[in-house]
């Protein structure tokens, strides 16, 4: 698990760790303060 990277809000809080890898792509809504994130595989 220590090989995967961090994705963070712009509000810094931690949404997941993961490998985004290939053609994924994920979307994730902040709980803390309510914006959407979108992370693409680079």
């Amino acid at each position: 698990m220590s090989d995967y990277k961090e994705y963070r809000c712009d509000c810094h809080k931690l949404l997941f760790r993961g490998d985004l890898s290939g053609e994924s792509s994920v979307e994730v809504k902040c709980k803390r303060c309510g914006s959407v994130n979108t992370y693409k595989a680079s």
